[in-house]
């Protein structure tokens, strides 16, 4: 991130000795995430394969929709029940191999519509407004058609979706014009996470056996104009090779940049699992700039249920926490304030008079 530089050149501008070491990429620049609390997750209709698929609204409640199509919403910020909130139809969900409920669910940047994948179903990404719902009644849907696994907006009407069609790739999806087109070809790969961030969406390897399943967790990024420029699907291997963590599903971020990954490799040899990683901003920003992926030694390993389980995240932007999600438990991590390097430079600046700080 630029404020550690920043910091950095204002203290020594001020004649405050600063060690050449403390602008680093390295774990050390990371301080340990606190466990400040956890809360239960909505449970499901019986029968259940899958536990809910969980989202965060713009006023830090969770909301979810069961497999039945009810819609659950948190009763207040980090409280462990559930509201029924409204309805939609849950046969959306019914596929030939049974009903897994939804892939995933997104709340749109503005918090006006929900989007949530059908799971392989019928291969929809289906849209709802969340003003219309009721408990009272089942608010109809409209639908792109889109193979899904995960999704993340870009904008209030564009999403990017992860799934598999005629193999594994990314959608880029128009909610409003009810279209999909393929923008981003995984080749071997399978479907991971996707999030988007400063223009650019980063699109994980979920799921690869080569050379001894090295390339699941990748992480790569694309230009968001590029992909929507390109006639023809780009190759993933093309994008800019990131991180590498779990089986990069879900991947997300934090307020300070910090990429957040999920999952775990159990199937093809890595043997890399039973965490949630936590991916230093700078070495993000470093690999951006071509200088390679971030290394195992900037990123934070997070395991609140133990080291065996399947671990998801979020990020709450109302609290500013953290979610590792396992086991049917939300667990809270406070994001770290900014150190006090931070608050003396500001502090500097100020004294300074100057019309600019940098």
């Amino acid at each position: 991130m630029a404020v550690r530089s920043s910091v950095r050149a204002a203290l020594v501008a001020a004649g405050v000795f600063v060690p050449a070491a403390l602008p680093t990429a390295a774990v050390a620049s990371l301080p340990p995430y606190q466990l400040v609390g956890s809360y239960a997750l909505p449970t499901g209709a019986p029968g259940d394969f899958n536990p809910v698929a969980v989202d965060v609204l713009p006023d830090g409640r969770l909301i979810g929709v069961a497999s039945d199509g009810r819609v659950l919403v948190q009763t207040a910020v980090n409280a462990g029940s559930y509201a029924h909130a409204g309805n939609i139809d849950g046969s959306i969900f019914a596929g030939p191999f049974g009903n897994f409920g939804a892939s995933f669910v997104a709340v749109s940047p503005g918090g006006t519509r929900l989007a949530i994948g059908d799971n392989g179903a019928a291969n929809r990404v289906h849209f709802v407004d969340l003003s219309a719902l009721s408990p009272l009644s089942t608010t109809p849907t409209t639908f792109a058609p889109a193979p899904n696994f995960d999704g993340a907006w870009a904008d209030e009407t564009t999403m990017y979706v992860t799934g598999f069609g005629t193999g594994p790739g990314v959608w880029r999806v128009d909610s409003v014009a009810h279209s999909a087109m393929q923008v981003v070809d995984l080749g071997a790969g399978g479907s991971g996470g996707v999030a988007i961030r400063g223009g650019r969406a980063f699109i994980g390897d979920g799921f690869n056996t080569a050379d001894g399943g090295a390339p699941t967790g990748n992480v790569r990024a694309f230009d968001l104009a590029a992909l929507a420029a390109a006639a023809s699907p780009v190759d993933f291997l093309t994008g800019t090779l990131v991180a590498d963590a779990l089986s990069a599903s879900p991947v997300r971020f934090d307020s300070l940049g910090h990429m957040l990954i999920g999952g775990g490799d159990f199937f093809a040899g890595s043997n890399d699992f039973g965490y949630a990683a936590v991916i230093d901003a700078d070495a993000i920003a470093a690999a951006l700039l071509g200088g390679g992926p971030a290394p195992d030694s900037a990123e934070l390993r997070l395991s609140p249920a133990g080291p065996f389980a399947y671990y998801g995240v979020a990020f709450n932007t109302f609290t500013q926490e953290v979610l590792v999600l396992a086991d049917g438990t939300a667990y809270r991590y406070a994001v770290p304030a900014p150190g006090a390097a931070v608050v003396l430079a500001m502090g500097l600046c100020a004294a300074s008079r100057r019309r600019r700080c940098v």
